[in-house]
């Protein structure tokens, strides 16, 4: 009932145009809608009206990030931080934001701040792992991931990519456990081809691996969907 949404957001804000949440509650239902630029300005105009009341700090900074206003968010999460500098999720806001301009090493010090600042934060661990991962540093990786999966042993992100990390730690043996452990874990889940795409050609890598005796034979080589989606890069996994 999105035409009944917007007409009661805009009614709250004739009716009540310094109220922070009347701006608030019509972005939200205008993002609903897909009218960003006018969310965008909603928002601005709450964080005019309150600037200490956060939640539109971080709706906002992510309507920046969708609309490819890097800076904007930047500084929006930036503007959080200044208030609170240990707010684990605006810090793994920030680092998500550096990683999108492509200033890694900046991203990779806001995701250790996260984690420094909330060590059971699962996301904050996960993103760290994955850019270590990403960056070939696999000691570290496995170090995040592992805080992760002790946090929530049933997350199947954190799970198969610790096992993947321990391949390219040349621990054949453990990385085949976890791998086939994640792999039952993902059947029965919705939604989790992409995990189980990537979970497949971790094990496949490890069965026709020299460096990795015992497995040879134990499943065959996979080829990989061109059309699947996988955040991975390290040989492809």
């Amino acid at each position: 009932r999105w035409r009944e949404g917007l007409d009661a957001g805009l009614l709250a804000t004739e009716y009540g145009p310094a109220d922070v949440r009347a701006h608030w509650a019509y972005a939200n239902a205008l993002a609903a809608v897909a009218a960003y630029d006018d969310a965008i300005a909603q928002l601005e105009r709450a964080i005019e009206i309150h600037p200490r009341f956060v939640p539109p700090f971080f709706e906002l900074a992510f309507l920046y990030l969708s609309s490819d206003m890097d800076q904007e968010a930047i500084a929006t999460y930036d503007r959080i931080l200044s208030a609170d500098p240990r707010n684990a999720r605006a810090l793994l806001r920030q680092c998500e934001a550096y990683r999108k301009v492509g200033e890694f090493q900046r991203a990779v010090g806001f995701c250790e701040d996260a984690v420094t600042a909330d060590p059971t934060y699962i996301a904050a661990q996960y993103r760290l792992g994955l850019i270590r991962y990403n960056d070939r540093q696999f000691d570290l990786a496995r170090q995040a991931f592992e805080a992760c999966v002790e946090q929530d042993n049933a997350n199947l992100d954190c799970s198969y990519r610790l096992g993947l990390t321990h391949y390219y730690l040349q621990d054949c043996d453990t990385a085949w456990v976890m791998l086939q452990d994640s792999l039952i874990m993902a059947q029965a889940q919705e939604n989790a081809d992409t995990a189980i795409e990537n979970i497949r050609q971790g094990l496949s890598a490890i069965a026709s691996d020299p460096a990795c005796p015992g497995y040879a034979g134990q499943m065959p080589e996979l080829t990989p969907d061109p059309e699947a989606e996988t955040t991975a890069e390290p040989g492809d996994l």
